[in-house]
């Protein structure tokens, strides 16, 4: 779960990133977003497809 959750986690901040970090709500949820993808990572970093 951590594996495709670092995968897929890219696709979700990259295109908030690039909209513009403007208010304080979005720089927290970019932020996030980047807290739980490092956490993913962690998580996933075992991942082998057998």
């Amino acid at each position: 779960m951590g594996f495709w959750a670092a995968v897929a986690l890219p696709f979700i901040y990259v295109p908030l990133i690039l909209r513009g970090l403007d208010t304080s709500s979005m720089q927290l949820t970019v932020a996030v977003l980047i807290v739980v993808h490092l956490l993913a990572l962690i998580a996933g970093h075992r991942y082998n497809a057998d």
